[in-house]
C-alpha cells in the first residue's frame, strides 16, 4: 500500500546495466507520473514530479499518531522532512507515509486498472487458473500457454505474444517449467531444455528488523490499542473511511538514511517504517499470538513507538530461485541468501542504531520521558547490551522479508551472461515472449517495490504497443 518510487540514482544505473536509456530516472518519471493520481500533503502539488490524472491514488491518511513529535524531533536534529517521491534523498531525509488507498481503503491494481474493463471484448480472465508453462513452436517461438482449471489442461494459443507476468517468484517456476532456464537444474528434473538462461538467479529481496519499542512516559502521544480503539473507530471507518483502521499498522512516515559502508551514497541503503504503536514481541520473527495473549499484551502496554528498519540495497544479490521437481503443484525452493555478503550486517546495525539515536538525543522525546524497551531473545543475553555482537545476534533472531522479491529474472544486455530479458523486456534467444513483473529488475530499488512494479507496466504497454504497430506495417 505504500507508495515509494526510491532514488534517482538506482534507476539511471538500471540504463547503464541494460543500454537502454528508457529505464533511465528521466524516462521512467514520465511513466511514474502517467500512472499517478496525487492527492497527498505536497499542495501545491509540484508537477515536475507528481500528476493527478493516473489510475494510482496516492493520498496521505489523515491518522498519523506520534507524526508531530516524531517530525519536530527530526527538525531538531538537522533531519530533512520533505517529499519522498522526487528521486533525490538527501538522506537522512523522512516524510509522512502516503498510501494507495481510497476512502481508508487499498487501492490496487484491480481497482485501478482493472475493475472498470471488465466488459471489454478483448479481455477474458479466468479465476482459479494456474499457468503449468508456456508452449514452443519448433523456431522457439512462444504459441501459447497450458494451464490448470478445476483439474482440467487447457491451452490457450497467443495470436501475437505470450506476456508472462507471474511475480518474481512464479515467473521463474513457470519458465524454467517450460525448459527456460539453467541447463544443468533442468536437465537434473528431466526437463527438456529450450534455451538455458540464468532464470531463477540474482534473486533479491529486502530484509529489515524490528526496534520494539520505545515507551513513553507522557500518554495519549500514540496510538494505544486498549485505550483508543472504540466502537466509534468501526463507524468512522465505515462512514467516512478516515481514523485509526484506515492506516495498515499505525504507520505514519517513512525515510532513508545512507550509511557509512554503503557503496552508493546517492542511493540510500536503509529504509525505515515508523510505527505509532507497539507490535506484538516482534511482528517479522515471531508467530501471531492468540487473541487471548494479544489482549493481555496490549492491557499491559503504554504508549510507544516501533521502528522497521530495512536494508534496501544489499550487497548480497546471488539469491536463488529453483524447482523441486518438475511437476507444477510443487511450490519453488527459494534462497534469498540473506547477510551472505559480510557487509550487509554492519549496515543494518549502523541503520538500526541511527534510529535509536534519533529518539534518545532528541529532547523532544526526553521531555516525553522516551525509554527504549527491546525483548531481547535468550540467545543474545551473554552479548554485551547493544554492543555490535549483540546487534548482530539480535538481527539474526528477529529477521524477516519485508515481502519485496525481485531480480530473478534479470534485465540486461542481450551478450551479459546474466540476462534473461534484453531492455524491451523479451526473453533472451526465444520470440514472441515477454516478462513483464518485478522480476526483471537488475537491481533492487531501494523502496517499497509496488510503485516501481507499476511504472514497468507502464513502459510495458507502450513497448508491446510499439511492437504490435511496427508488426502490422510490416
Amino acid at each position: 500500500m505504500i507508495y515509494q518510487r526510491g532514488a534517482a540514482n538506482a534507476y539511471d544505473e538500471w540504463a547503464e546495466l541494460t543500454g537502454d536509456q528508457i529505464w533511465s530516472w528521466k524516462s521512467v518519471l514520465t511513466y511514474f507520473k502517467k500512472g499517478e493520481a496525487y492527492n497527498g500533503i505536497h499542495q501545491p502539488m509540484d508537477k515536475l514530479f507528481h500528476s493527478s490524472k493516473g489510475e494510482i491514488l496516492v493520498s496521505t491518511p489523515n491518522f498519523k499518531p506520534s507524526a508531530k513529535y516524531f517530525f519536530e524531533a527530526c527538525r531538531e536534529q538537522g533531519v530533512n522532512v520533505e517529499d519522498l517521491n522526487t528521486g533525490i534523498h538527501n538522506a537522512p531525509v523522512f516524510d509522512s507515509v502516503e498510501l494507495k488507498t481510497k476512502n481508508g481503503k487499498r487501492w490496487g491494481p484491480y481497482q485501478a486498472f482493472l475493475k472498470h474493463i471488465l466488459t471489454r471484448s478483448n479481455l477474458q480472465i479466468y479465476r482459479y487458473a494456474q499457468v503449468v508453462k508456456v508452449d514452443f513452436d519448433e523456431c522457439k517461438r512462444a504459441k501459447g500457454v497450458t494451464y490448470l482449471r478445476h483439474g482440467v489442461l487447457r491451452t490457450v494459443y497467443a495470436r501475437k505474444e505470450v506476456i508472462l507476468s507471474a511475480g518474481a517468484i512464479d515467473t521463474p517456476k513457470i519458465l524454467m517449467l517450460s525448459g527456460i532456464g539453467p541447463a544443468t537444474h533442468l536437465e537434473s528434473l528431466n526437463i527438456t531444455v529450450i534455451k538455458d538462461l540464468p532464470v531463477g538467479q540474482n534473486h533479491q529481496d529486502h530484509v529489515a528488523t524490528t526496534v520494539d519499542k520505545f515507551v513513553f512516559e507522557k500518554t495519549h502521544i500514540a496510538f494505544d490499542p486498549a485505550r483508543d480503539l472504540k466502537v466509534s473507530s468501526f463507524w468512522e471507518y465505515k462512514t467516512r473511511g478516515t481514523g485509526i483502521l484506515s492506516v495498515p499498522g499505525s504507520l505514519f512516515a517513512t525515510g532513508y538514511y545512507s550509511t557509512s559502508l554503503n557503496p552508493e551514497p546517492d542511493i540510500p541503503d536503509i529504509q525505515y517504517f515508523l510505527l505509532g504503536t507497539y507490535t506484538f514481541g516482534n511482528p517479522l520473527a515471531l508467530p501471531v499470538a492468540s487473541p487471548v495473549k494479544q489482549l493481555k499484551h496490549m492491557s499491559e502496554q503504554s504508549d510507544s513507538n516501533s521502528v522497521v528498519v530495512t536494508l534496501t540495497r544489499p550487497e548480497t544479490m546471488n539469491g536463488e530461485i529453483k524447482l523441486k521437481s518438475s511437476n507444477p503443484a510443487d511450490p519453488p525452493l527459494i534462497d534469498p541468501k540473506f547477510f551472505s555478503d559480510t557487509s550487509d550486517m554492519p549496515r543494518l546495525i549502523e541503520g538500526l542504531k541511527y534510529t535509536i539515536g534519533l529518539y534518545q538525543n532528541s529532547s523532544i522525546y526526553k521531555n516525553l520521558g522516551s525509554q527504549l524497551v527491546l525483548t531481547v531473545p535468550d540467545m543474545c543475553k551473554e552479548h554485551e547490551y547493544q554492543s555490535d555482537a549483540f546487534w548482530n545476534c539480535y538481527i539474526r533472531f528477529y529477521t524477516g522479508t519485508v515481502w519485496h522479491p525481485v531480480g530473478s529474472c534479470r534485465m540486461g544486455k542481450p551478450e551479459d551472461s546474466r540476462s534473461v530479458v534484453d531492455s524491451n523486456l523479451r526473453v533472451i534467444g526465444i520470440k514472441d515472449l515477454r516478462v513483464v513483473d518485478g522480476s526483471i529488475m537488475p537491481k533492487i530499488v531501494n523502496c517499497n517495490t509496488q510503485a516501481p512494479i507499476y511504472m514497468i507496466a507502464e513502459v510495458a504497454a507502450e513497448l508491446i504497443i510499439g511492437s504490435a504497430a511496427k508488426s502490422h506495417r510490416e
